[in-house]
């Protein structure tokens, strides 16, 4: 699901976020609307690397879910990977109508000492917000004691899109 190679997913390693993404598209959507009855709400949640998923969905489908929740997602080593795909998604602001954006963090997460997590996820809420403005509703909501993947965030954040939480 990793969309572009970093010092942790070097160039020997191939790259299946566009693969993982045509799965969803083509194939899980599909079944999941033919074979369960649903609301047509979708909403992605990932954890962690697959919260660095969630948001590069958010980034290059925006049409495939409404809501996205990515808890303690980063950037490693892809900072300039996603600003440079931010810059290109926002150009088209009308793609984000009525999306809905949760992302949580933990200020004790082991692997954010320096808290470079926290100031990237800082940075592209604030980015979000600017470049798109009232088109996403967008929240970043960190937790003081926690660490890695906070244990309610998936919780807060299916309240947060209902309109019943923080």
């Amino acid at each position: 699901m990793w969309p572009t190679h970093t010092m942790y997913y070097t160039k020997t390693l191939s790259l299946g976020s566009k693969d993982f993404i045509t799965f969803i598209e083509k194939e899980l959507i599909p079944y999941i609307s033919s074979h369960y009855r649903t609301n047509n709400k979708r909403i992605i949640c990932g954890q962690s690397l697959s919260a660095v998923f969630a948001l590069y969905m958010f980034l290059s489908k925006p049409y495939l879910f409404d809501s996205f929740i990515a808890c303690s997602g980063a950037f490693p080593d892809c900072e300039p990977f996603f600003k440079e795909l931010s810059y290109e998604a926002f150009q088209q602001p009308e793609q984000f109508d009525g999306k809905k954006l949760f992302m949580t963090h933990g200020l004790k997460d082991p692997l954010d000492p320096e808290e470079t997590i926290h100031q990237q996820m800082t940075d592209f809420v604030n980015s979000v917000k600017k470049s798109l403005g009232n088109q996403v509703a967008c929240k970043y909501h960190f937790y003081e004691n926690e660490g890695h993947v906070p244990k309610s965030s998936l919780k807060d954040g299916l309240a947060w899109l209902h309109g019943t939480g923080k």
